[in-house]
């Protein structure tokens, strides 16, 4: 995307050069135009609007067929808002969007007239403003050939009042303002003025300093710019393959997905993941998939995230399958998902090959690897395709931690409505942020927040997993990670251990080495994080921040990066989400709430009441408006005496032992029982009696602080863990027998 600036009128398009330097990511072109930012000694211009005719008739010639946005300083604002116009009315082209830069509305620049009373108030004037370039200030040549330019300018204004504006007049283009909130000419309430320009304001963002001095802070202006054309291009997003072609202009040349290849590091750019996400739904168009369930196997590769979003946009039905599932397991997801078509990774046939065969049904195959080969043979540009929104895109399967697994189908609106509050809530974004991914990719965290949330953000998502995640920190200085409590408490047992061999190390530097200096922060979810976790982790100087949801909701309910943090609770519910506590559970009712599962309308039934998501998480609100989690409902633990227990809570307590990694408190004959899977690195390293007599110290330290029916009477050890789902959640319902 051609992104155009209009300088200030008596400024140099070269003192503007930090906008290209600074966004490399586009192509930003400095309009070098006579009067404004030239260095022609001859008067510009005779007129403003034979100068914008001439202008638009440049652009228009010069950039046929490209996606452009305007951006315009000061003066050159109004330059820039009158090609706008002639370039929509005249020329048929609408530009993505229009930032104006520290200008007054138009309707306030009469009260300037006092500046053009002559030639020689004029210059007092400009010579008296520090923004202007000495270059300018110590040519008297130049600075007059301005004059006829400037003093155009303020007759002409007039003519593009907004208010006189009609709904017809209107541009159909985003308008933002970035603007100083110390000039003393202009009041923050009279920028909101340019939205009577547009049926897209976008909004105003002010930034320390007045208009004149508003590019001193070179990164502050930037990023303010960088936001503001990122809200324009997210208005227009109703659909993936919209936000497709939107975000890779946002972010045409920053690199979207890397990975490792040949001993080094491959980076795939926005634009080149679009172009390729096209092809292959060019590809599965061809192939009759419209409308059809296209089922998914494999690592996260860069081909299994193009196939998901490809077969989204097609649009197909689309079931990623968890890559560790036997072959039976995967032919019963086939079945029930009603499989047309399945693509698989080759390590993977063994399994998937076999599945398919007992199925018994006519799905159609493809292997991963010859998907490369196919980028090439078809169109880059999108597919002409009819979607509609509120239909299921993806089914996916829930994690089975209390029973079968049930298939949720989640609409396109289901997701941008969901990751567009998280979005708000969190005020995460893309601004020189990269996320190492290690998630499952058949889980709704992985899928949506890992992966379309940093295509949505401008995020660089490398690509990892599990059993390489510390290396690959450093190899591809990630500074998120998306993560899940067991997980976190993986990294804090390793950082403990590297300060332990190197006690001169202060705890930031412990970090450095283990991680990367460029490593700040984990992002957990998918289960309740203790809060002795949290702070022992942030010891070492990152940040820890957590959310709350689940496949049922599109991801996130609750989260607390923007909100803040307080102890013991899971964040503040998304504004987008209405929300309410019904004996004690959580239900809940907005856009990302599921359509329902997947041929199975009895379960439905029993989740979803007139809109409203019954959750089955225990929990409630204070009365700041904070939510806390006390269990799940199917958990509870009713005792003989008819008391009720939340299994969880006691887990909680239990957990903060350092020696401990996995537990579940069960009822074993209405004694309250905890089975304990030690951290097998401890009983190495102090002997197994050692650490088996700690945790049983510490959970008699714990009785002693709740009521007596809630106490831990009977402690049962594991020699291995519990077995689990994919995203590290313990199958419950196999040990509550």
């Amino acid at each position: 995307m051609k992104v155009i600036v209009f300088p200030n009128a008596g400024t140099f398009a070269s003192s503007f050069e930090f906008l290209r330097d600074m966004m490399p990511e586009l192509d930003v072109v400095l309009y070098e135009y006579a009067g404004h930012g030239s260095r022609c000694e001859e008067p510009p211009y005779g007129t403003f609007e034979e100068m914008t005719e001439a202008i638009a008739a440049d652009i228009a010639d010069k950039y046929k067929g490209a996606d452009i946005g305007l951006i315009g300083h000061c003066m050159g604002s109004y330059t820039a808002y009158e090609v706008t116009l002639l370039l929509c009315r005249k020329y048929g082209i609408e530009p993505k969007f229009l930032i104006i830069s520290g200008s007054v509305p138009p309707d306030e620049f009469d009260k300037r007239d006092k500046i053009f009373d002559s030639d020689e108030k004029f210059l007092e004037y400009m010579l008296s403003v520090d923004g202007i370039t000495s270059e300018v200030r110590n040519n008297n040549v130049l600075l007059r050939a301005f004059l006829p330019l400037v003093r155009k300018d303020a007759e002409r204004l007039h003519r593009f009042i907004p208010h006189q504006l009609s709904e017809s007049e209107k541009l159909n283009v985003p308008v933002g303002v970035v603007y100083g909130n110390a000039d003393r000419e202009i009041k923050a309430e009279t920028i909101d003025n340019w939205k009577k320009c547009t049926n897209r304001y976008i909004g105003s963002t002010a930034l320390q300093g007045d208009h004149f001095y508003l590019f001193n802070d070179n990164e502050s202006a930037v990023k303010a710019i960088r936001e503001q054309i990122r809200d324009a291009l997210f208005m227009g997003v109703h659909d993936l393959s919209t936000l497709l072609e939107n975000n890779s202009l946002a972010y045409e040349k920053r690199p979207f997905i890397q990975y490792k290849e040949n001993g080094g590091i491959k980076a795939v750019t926005f634009r080149e993941f679009r172009g390729d996400v096209n092809a292959f739904s060019h590809y599965l168009s061809e192939q009759g998939l419209c409308g059809k369930h296209i089922s998914l196997i494999g690592d996260s590769t860069y081909c299994f995230f193009t196939a998901y979003y490809a077969a989204a946009i097609v649009p197909a039905v689309i079931t990623a399958i968890d890559n560790k599932f036997t072959s039976s397991e995967i032919c019963d997801i086939l079945v029930r998902s009603d499989a047309e078509y399945i693509i698989y990774q080759k390590e993977y046939a063994d399994r998937v090959l076999p599945a398919v065969r007992d199925s018994k049904r006519n799905i159609r195959t493809l292997c991963m690897d010859e998907m490369p080969e196919l980028f090439g043979k078809y169109p880059k540009e999108p597919l002409e395709s009819p979607i509609d929104a509120d239909k299921e895109v993806t089914i996916l399967y829930t994690s089975g931690t209390t029973g079968k697994s049930k298939g949720v189908m989640l609409s396109t609106n289901n997701i941008l409505d969901n990751l567009g509050a998280v979005r708000i809530e969190s005020g995460w974004n893309g601004e020189n942020t990269s996320w190492l991914s290690i998630l499952p990719n058949h889980h709704i965290y992985c899928l949506t927040v890992d992966f379309f949330f940093a295509y949505i953000c401008g995020i660089t998502l490398s690509l990892s997993d599990m059993n390489h995640m510390i290396e690959d920190i450093s190899l591809f200085k990630a500074k998120k990670i998306l993560t899940v409590p067991m997980i976190l408490k993986y990294f804090l047992y390793n950082l403990r251990m590297t300060e332990k061999r190197n006690p001169g190390l202060s705890k930031t530097e412990v970090k450095n080495k283990l991680l990367c200096e460029e490593f700040c922060g984990f992002c957990c979810a998918a289960a309740f994080l203790e809060d002795e976790i949290k702070s022992a982790v942030e010891e070492y100087g990152v940040v820890v921040t957590q959310g709350y949801g689940m496949t049922e909701c599109t991801s996130h309910i609750a989260c607390d990066s923007l909100s803040g943090y307080r102890p013991g609770s899971v964040g503040k519910v998304l504004g987008k989400l209405d929300f309410k506590i019904v004996d004690n559970e959580i239900w809940t009712k907005g856009a990302g709430v599921m359509l329902g599962y997947y041929k199975d309308e009895k379960a439905t039934a029993e989740v979803l009441e007139d809109g409203w998501l019954k959750t089955g998480d225990l929990g409630y609100l204070d009365e700041d408006g904070w939510l806390y989690l006390t269990g799940r409902k199917k958990n509870l633990i009713i005792l003989s005496n008819g008391e009720n227990i939340s299994p969880e809570e006691l887990e909680q307590l239990i957990e903060r032992c350092e020696y401990v990694s996995e537990v579940l408190v069960l009822d074993k004959n209405d004694v309250l029982t905890a089975v304990i899977y030690p951290q097998m690195a401890y009983i190495e390293k102090l002997g197994e009696e050692n650490v088996k007599n700690a945790i049983r110290t510490h959970i008699e330290k714990c009785n002693k602080d709740i009521a007596s029916y809630k106490q831990i009477r009977s402690v049962v050890f594991r020699d291995k863990e519990f077995e689990k789902t994919n995203s590290r959640k313990i199958k419950r319902f196999l040990y509550n027998k």
